[in-house]
């Protein structure tokens, strides 16, 4: 009954990213394996701050992160080294290991600017009406949940599908 990084295996499962799939079907950690594909290493060579970089930008990415604000992150960390330009490659290179979960996310974009709404992996709706706003900070966070919501309903749909199980 491990549910251990359940919204990275959500997203795995959503955006059906064959690398991401990969991964979780052979019981690897995401994190140090992408760490690994980013920075050219065997996983047992990925160092502890290189893996922690590809668990923020893999979680940003996830909840719609743009380059200022993994920046954000990495400085409070104490790694103010980075720049908004390191941190827009940092996530490209997410992106282009990772393919399917930018299709996933333009096509949840695209379905929430269709309907007003996206919906989870259990058929549940989440409704975002600033999709449709003249205000752009409300359409941006409107069009950042709807990438998200489906990942976090999903997540909190299948523990509950496992609590039950338990019980």
């Amino acid at each position: 009954w491990d549910l251990d990084q359940i919204e990275m295996r959500v997203l795995a499962h959503e955006s059906n990213d064959p690398g991401l799939v990969k991964i979780f079907t052979e019981g690897l950690d995401i994190h140090t394996t992408t760490a690994a594909t980013i920075y050219g290493k065997a996983p047992s060579d990925v160092a502890k701050d290189e893996r922690t970089r590809a668990k923020n930008v893999g979680f940003g990415v996830m909840y719609g992160i743009s380059a200022l604000g993994l920046m954000d992150q990495m400085h409070q960390r104490g790694q103010t080294q980075w720049t908004q330009e390191d941190c827009t490659k940092l996530i490209e290179e997410w992106y282009y290991i990772y393919p399917g979960v930018r299709e996933y996310t333009e096509e949840k974009r695209a379905e929430c600017r269709r309907h007003g709404y996206v919906r989870d992996m259990f058929g549940r709706l989440w409704r975002l009406p600033g999709v449709w706003s003249n205000d752009p900070k409300l359409q941006e966070e409107a069009l950042r949940q709807c990438g998200n919501f489906p990942i976090q309903a999903g997540a909190a749909g299948v523990i509950k599908l496992a609590m039950a199980e338990i019980w």
